[in-house]
């Protein structure tokens, strides 16, 4: 599939080898994740205070709540390589991000005792967790040295528990290289290379 959005926030599909646009939803949000089948979209939305994850089900337009308990807040969700992980950013009150991986069965989002937490420093700015190609690496975007720089952290290939600390991949310290920092900011993960957005 390809995808366009258009009309505020109705989203809309097409074959990526061209064809006419399909409608899939009025109101979906901000448009994040796609399964790897391609059938299943997760959007982030936000009413007042209330930053939610939805699961939208393509082509049959069925949506679902995926993550939502406020205060807290959720944002940029990809899906593990193989579709069985989901990891996103819970943002926690006042100023405490973290990157969490949980389960994800049967077109369900495990509950929060099933949650992985990776270990992020307190007071850091995280954002855009993306799974490497085998799915035993969660990169991420962090500000923990007072820069914007690409981090990672080693997962268990079959549990998806963190193995050993976080590390340093990418020091975007040059301000002709730094990555955006914006609602657009996003950046693809391949075999031996990272494709990104600079300002």
């Amino acid at each position: 599939f390809g995808m366009a959005e258009a009309d505020g926030q109705a989203v809309y599909v097409m074959p990526s080898a061209g064809g006419q646009l399909e409608k899939v939803c009025d109101d979906c949000g901000e448009v994040r994740a796609w399964s790897p089948d391609g059938r299943l979209m997760i959007y982030q939305r936000h009413t007042g205070m209330v930053y939610m994850l939805g699961l939208l089900q393509v082509p049959s337009g069925v949506e679902r709540t995926l993550v939502e308990n406020p205060p807290y807040r959720f944002f940029a969700p990809s899906f593990s390589p193989g579709g069985r992980w989901i990891a996103f950013v819970r943002r926690s009150p006042p100023d405490r991000d973290d990157v969490i991986v949980g389960p994800f069965r049967d077109e369900s989002m495990a509950g929060e005792r099933d949650w992985i937490v990776l270990a992020v420093e307190n007071g850091s700015w995280v954002d855009i967790p993306r799974w490497s190609p085998d799915g035993q690496l969660l990169y991420y975007i962090a500000d923990t040295d007072g820069f914007m720089c690409l981090r990672a952290q080693h997962l268990d290939a079959a549990t998806k528990q963190p193995v050993g600390a976080p590390f340093s991949v990418r020091h975007f310290h040059q301000r002709r290289e730094v990555p955006t920092r914006s609602p657009v900011l996003d950046y693809s993960i391949g075999q031996y290379k990272l494709v990104y957005d600079m300002v």
